[in-house]
């Protein structure tokens, strides 16, 4: 089966404001970090406590270009919640990152930087920093019947003199519920 999916003007923003043909989407996956540390009194007794959400910030601040190192993965830290009393120093925090996979073996490389990161000395003492990679979607890449159904539609393109239609491979743009499908995916920018 070949599935064939017309897509509105954020694919032609992909494809450099041109019309073409995406033979390629990237997957997405969640990132979070988990922050424990110690409830304590703000006022009272602020030493006490291990505030999660400084160290949660160091943590976001000390992994923020992890995914550079990952070739063809990108991740930004986009959510952050923590506490639940303006006068207590939070025991928990949490920060959620937004992951585009371009390489299949990309969410493993980039859960094992990450972790690598997490794992060296806190700035808050006895905190604890842990992270999870989710998979959301898979990348997609067309393979071979989509490859032939996105050279028909060029042909066809330039035989009703619409001008070029030009093959384009997505490393920000995730393929949709196409992606789950496991079938070819061609998407033309509308």
């Amino acid at each position: 089966d070949v599935v064939l999916s017309y897509e509105p003007s954020p694919s032609a923003a992909v494809a450099g404001g041109t019309t073409g043909v995406l033979l390629q989407t990237a997957g997405t996956a969640t990132a979070t970090l988990h922050v424990h540390g110690r409830a304590a009194h703000a006022g009272a007794a602020a030493d006490e406590g291990r505030n999660a959400l400084i160290e949660l910030a160091s943590q976001i601040l000390n992994t923020r270009d992890t995914a550079k190192t990952v070739p063809d993965m990108q991740m930004n830290w986009t959510m952050a919640t923590a506490g639940t009393a303006r006068n207590q120093i939070p025991a928990s925090a949490e920060a959620i990152g937004d992951v585009r996979i371009s390489d299949p073996q990309g969410p493993e490389k980039l859960l094992a930087a990450l972790q690598a990161k997490v794992a060296k000395p806190s700035l808050v003492a006895d905190t604890t920093t842990t992270v999870e990679l989710e998979v959301a979607r898979p990348m997609f890449t067309a393979g071979p019947r989509g490859t032939a159904l996105a050279k028909l539609a060029q042909r066809v393109y330039a035989e009703l003199d619409m001008g070029g239609l030009s093959e384009q491979h997505s490393r920000d743009m995730p393929g949709g519920e196409f992606a789950f499908s496991g079938r070819n995916l061609m998407l033309i920018p509308g």
